[in-house]
């Protein structure tokens, strides 16, 4: 009887630490792992950079004159919405670039490194 008591409390234990270490695992999962998912997040990014670089273009038009606005410039004058992503899916900033009518939007991708291989445009 002693035996079969012990067993299951080491069956318990082991079947608590299982359920703790999946609860913790599946947390770190969900936190950590959309960050360097490279198909949505890709696609996440380039959209809202496309949305972006509408927004400077825009203001480019109607602002002949003026250097290549910060994001912060286009939601202040209402150019891009507040409720258009100005963050890439890693939480980082756009890089926006403007070279006469040329105009670029770069997300740094999932490294979070500008001039790496996984920029998206």
């Amino acid at each position: 009887m002693l035996i079969l008591a012990h067993a299951l409390a080491v069956t318990t234990i082991t079947f608590v630490l299982l359920a703790a270490a999946g609860i913790l695992f599946q947390g770190a999962a969900t936190r950590f792992l959309p960050r360097y998912e490279c198909g949505g997040g890709i696609e996440q990014a380039r959209t809202d950079a496309q949305s972006v670089r509408g927004a400077v273009e825009m203001y480019l038009a109607q602002n002949p004159s003026a250097a290549c606005p910060t994001v912060s410039q286009l939601v202040s004058e209402r150019i891009l919405s507040a409720r258009t992503r100005t963050i890439d899916p890693w939480e980082n900033a756009f890089e926006i670039t403007c070279s006469g009518e040329d105009v670029q939007v770069v997300s740094a991708g999932p490294d979070g490194r500008m001039d790496t291989e996984d920029d998206v445009q």
